[in-house]
Order: C-alpha cells, then sequence, then structure tokens
C-alpha cells in the first residue's frame, strides 16, 4: 500500500482500503544513493541492449524520474529514456485490490539486484 501511497500522491483511490489515518511505511532510505541509482540505470541499460540489441544503450541513457520506497532489497522507482516516448494515456492497476494510477505509459519498476546484475 505504501507504494500505491507515494505513487498516487496519498489515498486518493484507496480510501476505504486505507482510511483517513493511514500512515505509509517511511522511505529508507529517503533518498537513494548514488551508487544504488547508478546499479539500477546500469541494469535498465543491460537489459535494453539484451531486449533491443542496442549496444549503444549506457546507464547514462536512463534516468530515475520517482522514488517510491525500498522494501526489504527491492526498490520501487519509475524510469524513464532517451529511446522511447509515453503516451498521456490516463489508466489504472489493481493490485491486491491497492488502485495504482498513471498519466502516461510509464509504470513502477521494480528493482532488486542479483549476481546476473550488480557487476561482477
Amino acid at each position: 500500500m505504501s507504494i500505491a501511497y507515494y505513487h498516487n500522491g496519498g489515498t486518493r483511490g484507496n480510501e476505504a482500503i486505507m482510511g483517513e489515518d493511514y500512515v505509509p511505511i517511511p522511505k529508507d532510505p529517503q533518498e537513494l544513493s548514488e551508487e544504488t541509482s547508478w546499479k539500477i540505470c546500469e541494469t535498465a541499460a543491460y537489459n535494453y541492449r539484451r531486449e533491443y540489441e542496442n549496444a549503444e544503450a549506457s546507464a547514462d541513457d536512463f534516468k530515475i524520474i520517482r522514488y517510491h520506497g525500498t522494501y526489504g532489497d527491492c526498490v520501487a522507482i519509475m524510469m524513464t529514456d532517451k529511446f522511447g516516448d509515453y503516451d498521456t494515456a490516463l489508466w489504472t492497476v489493481v493490485v491486491a485490490d491497492i488502485s495504482i494510477f498513471y498519466n502516461n505509459g510509464n509504470r513502477i519498476t521494480i528493482w532488486h539486484e542479483s549476481e546476473e546484475n550488480n557487476g561482477d
């Protein structure tokens, strides 16, 4: 529920589940470190190179535009890149009865460091 709270800017659309007094899990850390941000962008570039066979993609081509918190060893973020455009369609995703609202084609991504993406 905390991810939806941070993304939606409050309890909007989830009032019945969250209630008026809902307090999200505090972001810890409050902001991502440069090292973690870089690892996430490196992973995005690696995945893009594999999926689209684009050898030119690098971490510098990706940017984290929103951070929704770290949960265990998973990081909830939204990213953008220089390769694609996002439409302006409004849409909603419902996960376990929690609504997450989007105002474009971009979406929340969950990143988890693994041996495949940790640079070793």
